[in-house]
């Protein structure tokens, strides 16, 4: 017995001194009759390192075979099992939703629950969530944004599919970049354009972005701002002054920035900020101009601009007002694609003008997904019953073959089995749906032969 005792406690000072007094630790809750050598199996990425449990808990044993009483330990994240380790959400406002790793169903999420690895939180037409990793990184998430979670060892990872992320420390992974903090204290605004673009705004400190399509690698500095096109380079960093909340500078097609005006004790935009601030300055006094001219009793105006100030406005228009108008829902603007606020006034019979009142914020998307379908090829022909349906597919898209639902794994590909229905000409229907309803269609067409056929 005492050569056991002196055998753990060998093991406690080889293991139990690995461990820092300031490690994170993430609480377990214990099975009833579960042991301490089950609870390190299940749990540690290494199971010898029980003798660290016994540390941080105060726990009166020796044998790692005893059982546990039903409780809550404590345990130190880095030697959590990667895929065991947790995230907490400690903030929500308004409805935002969340979604465990392969199961198909978005529930209503709580404050300080837990997340783990392919996990995903979705904040709704006005919702925002705080997630904070065990490194004490805070993920801020904006309204209408979809991530996916993977909580690391030595750098927390989001997949950003949708919306904006304010950041510091995580590494953030959109569709067209791969975007990761460079100095400690970094701060840095991260958004997905309804066209997969990816817009980069740093804050504080400075961060690496590289193109996913390219390889092509740009360092953005503290008071700068990149975006990165599909297929395309990241482009050059542009001067921004400094955005409040989630408020991002924004880019035209050319990779122009886009702002309304710098601020007072700002850095002022850059010449070609300058000149497109101008352009669209006279463009929107033309369009005011016109507006203010078309108001006319019964008719309503709208607005829509890039910011909630609107003080860059990019549409302006005047129309009747019938009892069928509905106003919030009308989406037909002919504007490019984007997020954009809205506010509406009305003139009555007699002339009388109202003030400005908001509108729910929409988001104009008329990008069908990107669907590249690698097998079957059209055509092939086969004595096989099944085929296997393989391809990639933009994430955060839906898809569907023949009409069945398809898993998309977090890198885009998908696999669906499908067993052709009878001899001769078989016809495939593979869709992407995007959020927005927009979708791509391919279809393919495949011959199953039977025996003796040639």
């Amino acid at each position: 017995m005492k050569k056991v005792a002196a055998a753990v406690f060998a093991i406690f000072i080889l293991y139990g001194t690995c461990v820092s007094a300031d490690d994170k630790m993430q609480e377990i809750i214990v099975k009833e009759g579960d042991t301490l050598w089950g609870i390190a199996s299940t749990y540690l990425q290494d199971p010898g390192r029980w003798p660290a449990i016994l540390k941080h808990n105060n726990l009166s044993m020796n044998d790692p075979n005893g059982a546990l009483p039903g409780m809550k330990i404590k345990v130190p994240m880095l030697l959590i099992k990667e895929h065991l380790r947790k995230a907490d959400l400690t903030y929500i406002l308004n409805d935002v939703l969340y979604r465990r790793k392969e199961q198909p169903d978005w529930k209503g999420a709580k404050i300080h629950l837990d997340l783990f690895n392919e996990d995903g939180i979705r904040t709704m037409d006005d919702g925002e969530a705080h997630v904070k990793f065990y490194s004490g990184d805070i993920l801020r998430i904006a309204r209408k944004s979809l991530v996916i979670l993977r909580p690391e060892l030595k750098r927390e990872e989001v997949n950003l599919l949708t919306g904006i992320v304010r950041t510091g420390r995580t590494k953030v992974i959109t569709p067209t970049a791969e975007v990761n903090s460079m100095s400690a204290g970094s701060l840095f605004k991260a958004r997905v354009r309804s066209d997969h673009s990816t817009i980069v705004q740093v804050e504080k400190g400075r961060a690496e972005v590289l193109g996913i399509d390219t390889g092509k690698k740009v360092v953005v500095e503290e008071g700068f701002a990149n975006i990165t096109f599909p297929k395309t380079d990241p482009s050059s960093p542009v001067k921004v002054p400094a955005m409040p909340g989630f408020e991002m500078a924004d880019f035209n097609s050319r990779g122009e920035v886009i702002i309304s005006r710098s601020r007072q004790g700002e850095s002022a935009p850059d010449k070609t900020v300058k000149q497109a601030i101008r352009s669209n300055s006279n463009r929107e006094k033309s369009e005011t101009d016109k507006a203010e001219k078309l108001i006319t009793k019964n008719s309503y105006r709208v607005q829509l601009s890039l910011n909630p100030y609107f003080s860059r406005i990019i549409l302006d228009q005047v129309h009747p007002l019938t009892e069928q108008t509905d106003v919030s829902t009308e989406r037909d603007y002919k504007v490019p694609d984007g997020r954009y606020y809205r506010r509406v006034s009305y003139t009555d019979e007699k002339g009388m003008v109202t003030e400005f009142y908001p509108l729910p914020i929409i988001e104009i998307d008329t990008v069908a997904p990107r669907l590249e379908v690698r097998s079957p090829e059209n055509g092939t022909s086969t004595r096989q019953s099944m085929v296997n349906v393989d391809g990639t597919v933009d994430l955060g898209s839906i898809v569907t073959v023949n009409g069945h639902p398809v898993e998309v794994k977090s890198d885009g590909t998908f696999r669906w089995p499908l067993v052709l229905n009878s001899s001769g000409e078989n016809k495939i229907r593979i869709v992407a749906k995007d959020l927005s309803d927009n979708q791509t269609v391919v279809e393919r067409t495949i011959n199953l032969r039977g025996r003796g056929e040639d």
